[in-house]
């Protein structure tokens, strides 16, 4: 524990969905420690996004780049306090708060050495299953 590889491992397996075209979620219900770490993972991963891609984008749109699903996404922008009311149209608000926060963070990251996976490194096929190997 607090050593970083819960983390690795939800990324992990983000990449991989990302390979596969897929959305990806974990299996519900989430344990207490489960839920923090990946709505840790999900704040950053989305933070950084849309600090790297701005302007206007959707709920779909975040999922679809991040791999997740809308639930996830949009759980994460509320539990954010990121999502606004505005000309009948709900409206993603990136909040100083929440990027100074996101700053810190990653400044801490710098100091303690964090692990992440290279997706550029990953070298992944999906399995295909014929109709005969799915027997249940």
């Amino acid at each position: 524990q607090r050593k970083g590889y819960g983390r690795l491992l939800i990324q992990f397996s983000y990449e991989l969905s990302k390979i596969e075209g897929k959305l990806g979620s974990p299996e519900k219900p989430l344990s207490d420690l489960g839920l923090l770490g990946y709505r840790a993972f999900w704040q950053e991963v989305i933070v950084d996004y849309l600090l790297d891609h701005g302007g206007q984008l959707s709920v779909e749109e975040i999922g679809g780049a991040l791999a997740m699903t809308t639930n996830d996404v949009l759980h994460t922008l509320q539990n954010l306090n990121m999502l606004r009311y505005s000309n009948k149209n709900h409206v993603i608000v990136l909040t100083d708060s929440v990027v100074q926060q996101r700053e810190k963070q990653k400044e801490k990251e710098k100091i303690k050495g964090k692990r992440f996976i290279e997706p550029t490194k990953l070298q992944w096929k999906p399995p295909v299953f014929s109709a005969a190997a799915r027997t249940w």
